[in-house]
């Protein structure tokens, strides 16, 4: 039997590991084995979407989970999450921010090791209980810098409760000395605080090495988004010769050519980390992967400002004319997310798709209860008038409440986007080859990962 430590390293290709992978020593016994992935997943490629891939063992067309905290019921019950499936069978399981983690009831936190959901959850319930106060800052941080990093500081009694909670689960305090280190750089250089998205990782990761050290699980995984954030912003930066014409200046690409770089500097002391366990325990594979890539955008347009909507009962006012009860669920902007009765979401369907709108504006997804849309400006047009419906019905111009214009500072675009092809770096000793799960093209298909980890001869 093999434990398996699982470090998700979110929409990271094979191009940007290589070139730090060298930095890490490790022991010449034992095996560090590359295997490229792609993501079969059908549509629109999204991280809600294919870590689903990974996590149930089905690609997209089966379990079709199209958007965050949609109601998986029924995908639960007929393709169950390797953590999941795992922790039933009587393995210890320790799961820390994994994508769609935060709709696991709360009542099933107690099968596992430890439990702390992902960024996106409505709650800030962890086991152990001692990380609900640190988990209620992680939350409020990313809600906030969403698309582009809030600068202010949150109130002393969420940090003081927070740091009472992270000190109770620290791992060598790097995280800590990482944050006073980010606000002192940010004094001279108050362009750097894009890198707070890497710093929350940082503390994160530190949290996570504590549980992992105490509990010693049979497979855990950690989830990070800090370097695909990094990458949407910032690949021109870093690979300016990947565009056919050059879209930033040179001053810009100077000042961001390294974003991406700091990054990957803690992810390699993340990786190191991971593989000083894995030798400590010979038992221990380290697992890393990203269930889709990222490449450049030959011909993005960046972006000055964008829409948020900060009063979703003001929007749906002014798009339906009267209040409607919902709930409205934590998302990736620009795409919002609700939840209410059946007739409420069908009303609230109808009207999106009844009305014309002068920015972007159309629904992700639908189930029963929940919706998602997405409101966004209009990329290549510029827009001087306020944002507004026309209704079908009466052609009558109705100008959208409930919204705020937000400054983009960091002049940044989605330079770089998804691509189906990932990776998959095992390390280990005696690891098992896997050419019997490549596809004609010579890649692994990310549905196999579950069944590799469960199923196989060598594993479990």
């Amino acid at each position: 039997m093999s434990r398996i430590i699982c470090l998700e390293l979110n929409e990271v290709p094979n191009e940007i590991m290589i070139e730090f992978l060298p930095k890490i020593k490790r022991d010449n016994k034992a095996d560090f084995i590359y295997s490229p992935t792609i993501s079969n997943d059908r549509g629109h490629l999204h991280p809600w979407v294919t870590w689903s891939s990974v996590h149930r063992g089905v690609s997209h067309h089966v379990h079709e989970i199209s958007d965050i905290n949609q109601e998986c019921s029924r995908q639960n019950d007929l393709y169950p999450t390797i953590m999941d499936e795992l922790s039933n069978q009587g393995y210890r399981v320790g799961v820390f921010g994994s994508m769609h983690s935060g709709s696991v009831p709360i009542c099933q936190h107690k099968k596992y090791s430890f439990f702390v959901p992902e960024a996106f959850a409505k709650h800030s319930e962890c086991k152990p209980s001692t990380l609900n106060d640190f988990q209620k800052l992680n939350l409020s941080m990313s809600r906030k810098s969403a698309r582009i990093v809030d600068k202010s500081i949150p109130r002393f009694k969420y940090l003081l409760g927070a740091l009472k909670s992270y000190l109770k689960h620290a791992y060598h305090f790097r995280g800590l000395f990482c944050a006073f280190k980010q606000l002192a750089i940010e004094i001279p250089f108050p362009w750097t605080k894009t890198r707070r998205r890497i710093l929350q990782s940082d503390i994160l990761f530190d949290t996570y090495m504590s549980l992992l050290n105490k509990s010693n699980p049979d497979y855990s995984n950690f989830f990070t988004n800090h370097v695909a954030s990094s990458m949407h912003r910032f690949w021109e930066a870093k690979f300016p010769n990947h565009y056919p014409t050059k879209i930033s200046s040179e001053k810009w690409i100077k000042r961001y050519k390294y974003e991406i770089d700091e990054a990957m500097k803690s992810t390699i002391y993340y990786i190191k980390s991971l593989i000083k366990y894995a030798e400590n325990n010979k038992d221990t594979q380290l697992w890393i992967i990203s269930s889709m890539g990222q490449a450049a955008v030959k011909n993005y347009k960046k972006s000055e400002f964008f829409y948020e909507i900060d009063n979703m009962d003001n929007f749906l006012y002014s798009l339906i004319g009267f209040e409607v009860d919902f709930e409205q669920l934590p998302q990736m902007i620009p795409i919002y997310g609700l939840e209410s009765s059946e007739e409420t979401i069908t009303l609230i369907e109808e009207k999106l798709k009844t009305i014309s709108c002068n920015v972007d504006l159309k629904i992700s997804s639908r189930t029963s209860k929940t919706i998602a849309f997405i409101f966004s400006k209009k990329p290549s047009k510029n827009i001087d008038g306020e944002p507004s419906f026309i209704n079908s019905a009466t052609n009558n111009r109705v100008k959208i409440e409930g919204i705020r214009k937000i400054h983009i500072d960091e002049d940044s675009g989605s330079s770089a986007y998804h691509v189906p092809q990932g990776i998959l770096y095992r390390y280990g000793y005696s690891l098992p080859q896997l050419k019997k799960y490549y596809d004609h093209n010579g890649f692994l298909p990310i549905e196999s990962l579950k069944e590799l980890m469960i199923k196989d001869q060598y594993l479990f």
